[in-house]
């Protein structure tokens, strides 16, 4: 690996290369099990997050309700996600990731499970406090913008 230069503007195109190259991967995992891109980010959040409301999906999603019903109709369809009934409150959805093909998949799995930590286990504590405080302060800042940009609409 070449030395590379740190100043911000390199790095900003740095960001933009890692984020087209994650929009790519996500969408190739997504057409690999026969779903959409966006269905891939419910499934992830279910995955991470355990059961969760279908009104919780479209906050995630930034989907409307009912573009999140016709995901999870998809997504039921080809046995990814179950919808149940929420037993305190009957006007709400509980939905559950099935366990088997995207939780099982290969590449989502090697992906994060051994590929990125192994990435991860090559720097020092002190550089991963770094690294961690620098995607934890962007997340904030993706999600402030993204606040922003949806209250706009």
């Amino acid at each position: 690996m070449s030395k590379m230069q740190t100043t911000p503007t390199n790095i900003g195109k740095i960001i933009q290369k890692k984020t087209r190259l994650s929009a790519i991967f996500i969408h190739l995992i997504a057409q690999r099990i026969g779903v959409q891109f966006t269905d891939i980010h419910c499934l992830n959040y279910l995955m991470n997050n355990g059961p969760s409301t279908a009104g919780s999906i479209a906050n995630i999603t930034g989907l409307t309700t009912g573009a999140v019903t016709a995901m999870l109709d998809r997504l039921e369809k080809s046995g990814f996600v179950k919808r149940e009934s929420d037993p305190d409150d009957r006007r709400k959805t509980i939905v559950r990731l099935q366990n088997k093909n995207f939780q099982q998949n290969d590449i989502v799995n090697t992906f994060f499970t051994k590929d990125v930590t192994k990435l991860i286990s090559s720097y020092t504590p002190e550089e991963r406090e770094i690294i961690t405080r620098w995607i934890t302060e962007m997340t904030d800042l993706l999600q402030e913008k993204i606040d922003i940009l949806s209250s706009q609409k």
